[in-house]
């Protein structure tokens, strides 16, 4: 509808010149030339942004264009105002011969003959329709005035003058994040995608980082901030460490970064670490074996140590570590982090420890993580959490004492059997 109006005023345009050349020929006018000529300036109610070098408005506040001329010579034949949008390759006229798209008026809507030298035209844009903006991640719109005349000189030449002016408007509004953000609980090797959706123009720019300060995954670049282009974030073949809060930041020159956070669970078996491998002891001495696990979900069902071969195949059989085992007994605690440590304590330590993998097993839902520990052999004690390492030996102070007791009854026997 729109092409077939604007084609009907090319039409119309083209019969109403062709039409006054007929005219003015036949009246005696064997030339005419084109004349170009600059608007004196143009203005707007639109915001001026000096950060930005751009005029600034919000799509849904009125605005006035102006356009000014001095000096022109109205004792035309032909007089006509025009006002286009769009780009200056691919002007759309917004008004032209009397016809207005709707949301725009133009004032005045032509210059009668004889006006005065110096004067303006003006676009008053009421609704600036959605189609202008909508489309577009940064819409900046061309507007032109142009004022066209056709009068004759004193040697009868026809002059065709253009006085025109154009400006760039563009369209901004606010930042917001348009949905709220629900915390979502994954398992372990899946991929979550967090969404943040934004208005705004020109389009915001979005950024997500998480709340603890560590950098984000290795998929994402492991950097601390990952620039969303479609405002997503692909967290890929998840692990325990995903587990943490996000934030999805947004802004554009208009308004400062609004954000909001989501929260990702990663479900996943027990993640269980040691301090060392190997522990090494001497014969006799006590050592201490120790296993740590950070809280995670599914809660801890089960923890529990066992043994097996140092060297050992399939075929091998897994001891059990329980109440009755000789030597070996465990203990679990929780510290202020809520870890969960386990500690196997060997007293004392024999032979046949050396030959021997001491692992500790952590069990959820999902399904059970371990560490193995070593023992080696020692040419000195070594001291066990920063204390000096007991060793398993017969109590000299209570012998001397027995051997002192059978001394004396020894001779007060042999006193009394003297006097006797």
């Amino acid at each position: 509808m729109y092409l077939f109006q604007r084609n009907k005023h090319f039409s119309l345009r083209s019969c109403l010149i062709s039409f006054l050349l007929n005219q003015l020929l036949f009246l005696g006018v064997t030339a005419w030339k084109n004349v170009y000529y600059d608007m004196a300036n143009i203005t707007t109610t639109a915001t001026f942004n000096a950060e930005s070098n751009t005029y600034d408005i919000s799509p849904t506040t009125p605005f006035n264009i102006t356009c000014f001329y001095v000096n022109a010579d109205f004792t035309f034949d032909y007089a006509e105002v025009k006002w286009s949008s769009g780009s200056p390759t691919s002007p759309l006229f917004i008004f032209n011969n009397g016809q207005t798209e709707p949301g725009f008026q133009a004032s005045p809507w032509q210059i009668p003959q004889n006006s005065p030298e110096n004067g303006s035209v003006s676009l008053i844009v009421d609704q600036l329709p959605s189609s202008y903006y909508s489309n577009s991640d940064s819409p900046k719109i061309w507007f032109k005035c142009e004022v066209l005349t056709v009068n004759r000189d004193n040697n009868k030449t026809l002059i065709h003058s253009y006085i025109n002016r154009s400006i760039e408007i563009s369209f901004v509004s606010p930042v917001e994040i348009t949905e709220v953000l629900e915390d979502q609980t994954v398992e372990e090797g899946d991929t979550l995608i967090l969404s943040c959706p934004t208005s705004g123009l020109p389009r915001p720019t979005v950024e997500w980082s998480r709340t603890d300060d560590r950098a984000l995954a290795a998929s994402l670049g492991g950097g601390l901030i990952h620039r969303s282009p479609d405002g997503n974030l692909a967290l890929k073949n998840i692990t325990s460490t995903d587990s943490a809060t996000y934030q999805c930041s947004a802004w554009n020159r208009v308004t400062s970064p609004v954000s909001r956070t989501v929260t990702v669970t990663v479900l996943h078996k027990p993640v269980v670490t040691v301090h060392t491998l190997i522990v090494n002891q001497m014969v006799g001495y006590h050592t201490e074996l120790r296993c740590v696990a950070p809280p995670s979900l599914p809660v801890l069902l089960n923890v529990r140590w066992y043994y097996t071969p140092l060297k050992h195949s399939e075929a091998d059989e897994v001891e059990e570590i329980n109440d009755d085992t000789a030597r070996y007994s465990y203990t679990n605690r929780t510290d202020a982090a809520a870890s969960i440590i386990t500690t196997l304590v060997i007293e004392p330590v024999q032979e046949v420890d050396f030959t021997r993998s001491f692992c500790c097993v952590y069990e959820n839902q999902l399904g059970e993580s371990e560490a193995c520990i070593s023992v080696q052999d020692s040419d000195k004690p070594v001291s066990v959490n920063g204390k000096k390492p007991r060793k398993e030996q017969i109590n000299h102070s209570s012998c001397l004492q027995a051997h002192w007791t059978y001394f004396m009854t020894s001779c007060i026997l042999a006193t009394f059997y003297i006097i006797l």
